[in-house]
């Protein structure tokens, strides 16, 4: 009877062990976004390689993120919606998150002020006078990482120099 109880209490043993390693993974896997700031600070972030609803870029954007939007006309699951004019790119400082998410979709606004960017595609400023800005998530291109500067509400592009034509094929 000892060597069963030896070895009925070795087999709880390696099945509490496994068991602990299995949950401490699942709690590393579930703790971890692989758009974490910490790891990405100055890759920027494109919607197209994100998901929908709690997968969407919007649901990783903090105020003060810089992004790129389109406005004009764009596509919403395959259907046209806007103002009927030729698609165009904004750039927008984001002040404001009012949006809920589920499994499959995102509804609401991201509000911001409207920023300007130079030639050289390394550094913007917010646009004088202030512009306030709306858009719907549907209309999120990408998120931009910028080192930003509150004294003078300009900041520096931390990333490859942003040129006008690397957006137009995600229009």
């Amino acid at each position: 009877m000892a060597i069963v109880s030896n070895t009925l209490i070795m087999k709880r043993v390696v099945f509490l062990s496994f068991f602990h390693i299995i949950s401490a993974f699942h709690l590393s896997i579930s703790t971890f976004s692989w758009r974490s700031p910490r790891l990405f600070a100055s890759v920027i972030e494109y919607q197209e390689n994100c998901g929908r609803g709690e997968q969407h870029l919007s649901a990783y954007l903090d105020d003060g993120d810089l992004v790129v939007y389109q406005s004009g006309t764009w596509l919403v699951d395959g259907v046209k919606v806007g103002d009927g004019s030729d698609p165009y790119l904004m750039y927008a400082l984001i002040d404001s998150i009012q949006l809920v998410w589920t499994h499959n979709c995102e509804h609401g606004l991201l509000r911001g002020f409207e920023i300007e960017m130079d030639e050289s595609g390394r550094e913007v400023k917010l646009v004088d006078p202030l512009t306030e800005l709306q858009f719907g998530p549907e209309q999120l291109i990408a998120k931009i990482p910028i080192d930003w500067n509150e004294s003078d509400n300009s900041g520096k592009i931390i990333c490859e120099p942003i040129q006008e034509d690397m957006w137009t094929p995600l229009l």
